[in-house]
């Protein structure tokens, strides 16, 4: 879930969502992140609005995938 005021520190990685720190002094280095961008300005990500669902067979996949 993404609010609407975590998109202003939220970045877009592709295959998920990275909301990063509000603190002034808060840096990443680029090569962490490569090929993202921030999220659109009011941008929000919440069950009621989203269309992808992972259920079944995707689901299982990404869980065993996370335990290596």
């Amino acid at each position: 879930m993404v609010t609407e005021d975590d998109a202003r520190t939220t970045i877009d990685a592709g295959d998920r969502y990275v909301i990063q720190p509000a603190f002034k002094d808060w840096s990443v280095d680029p090569g962490v992140w490569p090929d993202t961008k921030l999220v659109a300005e009011n941008f929000r990500y919440s069950s009621d609005s989203n269309s992808e669902w992972l259920v079944g067979e995707k689901l299982l996949k990404m869980i065993v995938g996370s335990a290596k």
